[in-house]
């Protein structure tokens, strides 16, 4: 990397993953909201599975939705790629993972050409529909042979789209579950089951989705905050931490190198 107060930070905005190239904080104490490939760009790094007590210096880790782990990116730029919510990326990006710590996968075979793919997306400030393309067709693999390809409920797929579609919206899990053809049980369990989180968290976790995209679209923090249903900025930056790992000033005290792309994955 080059001086990195020259290098842009990069955050794409599609509406079935998310990129995110950049520098990022030492991360404590983290559950993501959405299944998470991260990369160290120059060197390993350490992680952390909570869960388990373990710890490995890795190069890439894929890290499941609602896992709880820790990780220093040591100052380096990161990629921070989060994934579809239904876990089909994840499923076919876990086949490539040589090893395991607990339920977080590392050291995926093809690593090297991964980071040569989104150094490419740095370098060119790529444009987002290029920059998807390179990511489905070269960072995520097809269906390995012989396996099955990833059935969701198409419940749980309705319920997740009247959540990106009514991101305002705070309707109840009972109410959720009643579109859906489910009851409120059937929706927690196999919604936490499916996504890795629970019903709530992914509504948070979409919220700052639609507040990146706000703002991608020249709304203030504060106006896309609200926009997007949070109540106060504390309760945005209490969300932006605990599912992000870093705080919003710590991005956006950046803005001068922050390039915020929304949509456009074709």
């Amino acid at each position: 990397m080059n001086n990195k107060n020259e290098d842009p930070i990069l955050l794409y905005l599609w509406k079935q993953r998310t990129l995110y190239i950049g520098e990022l904080p030492h991360i404590p104490d983290l559950t993501p909201g959405a299944s998470t490939l991260l990369l160290g760009m120059e060197r390993p790094f350490p992680i952390r599975n909570h869960k388990t007590g373990e710890e490995r210096v890795v190069r890439s880790a894929l890290i499941p939705a609602g896992t709880h782990f820790g990780a220093d990116p040591q100052g380096q730029y990161m990629v921070n790629c989060y994934l579809d919510p239904l876990g089909h990326d994840a499923r076919r990006l876990s086949a490539l993972m040589q090893n395991q710590l607990g339920a977080i996968w590392t050291d995926s075979i093809t690593e090297h050409h991964q980071l040569n793919v989104f150094c490419d997306i740095l370098q060119s400030r790529m444009p987002p529909s290029d920059a998807y393309t390179a990511l489905t067709e070269q960072v995520f693999p097809t269906e390995t042979q012989g396996q099955e390809p990833l059935r969701n409920d198409s419940r749980i797929t309705k319920v997740i789209n009247l959540i990106q579609k009514n991101p305002l919206s705070n309707e109840s899990t009972d109410r959720l579950a009643e579109q859906a053809g489910l009851t409120p049980s059937q929706l927690n369990r196999w919604f936490k089951r499916i996504t890795g989180v629970p019903v709530r968290r992914y509504r948070l976790w979409h919220r700052l989705f639609v507040t990146a995209t706000l703002m991608g679209m020249g709304k203030s923090l504060t106006e896309a905050a609200h926009e997007a249903g949070f109540s106060d900025s504390s309760h945005l930056n209490h969300t932006f931490r605990s599912m992000l790992g870093m705080t919003p000033s710590f991005v956006f005290q950046r803005s001068d190198r922050l390039y915020i792309y929304a949509g456009k994955e074709s």
